[in-house]
């Protein structure tokens, strides 16, 4: 007899990730080598320079994103919003700009430990940095496709 609890019923399914997802990761990992490569020993100043505007934008973007979330919830008495609440469409949304969030977020501490941390591991900080900055503006173009979609119909209902 298994006594192993039925975890089917009480977890979110996990949507598979898609093509396109898989070739944008496989680009941000060949990013990955590439800025390891170009700045290898000797490259100090373009390497803080790439540091600080990852850090930078990465930041700003991850406060953009989370005052589109905090539009969209201001937005959550309206009808088309409590019809894609009923279908499940807004999770999916806040899924993938908390997704967003969660990137640009590492995007910034990797940035900034390579900024301030020692200098055997900034160079790979950098380097990952990099790589989740490009995978993080893929969801990003992904997520905000969906939220202009739902702005544009929103608009639609209401004029």
């Amino acid at each position: 007899m298994n006594n192993a609890p039925n975890w089917t019923n009480t977890l979110a399914p996990m949507r598979k990730p898609s093509l396109s997802f898989w070739f944008l990761l496989a680009i941000a990992a060949s990013s990955t080598w590439v800025v390891a490569r170009a700045f290898a020993v000797g490259h100090k100043t373009n390497f803080e320079t790439l540091a600080s505007v990852l850090a930078t934008v990465g930041a700003t973007l991850l406060g953009f994103i989370l005052t589109a979330v905090t539009i969209l919830a201001a937005l959550a008495d309206t009808k088309l919003v409590s019809n894609m609440s009923k279908t499940g469409h807004s999770r999916v949304l806040l899924d993938e700009h908390f997704g967003s969030v969660a990137i640009f977020f590492i995007v910034t501490a990797l940035a900034m430990a390579s900024l301030f941390g020692p200098d055997a591991s900034a160079l790979w900080c950098a380097a990952l940095a990099s790589m989740y900055f490009i995978l993080g503006a893929g969801t990003l173009v992904v997520a905000g496709k969906k939220f202009y979609t739902v702005m544009l119909v929103m608009d639609k209902s209401q004029g």
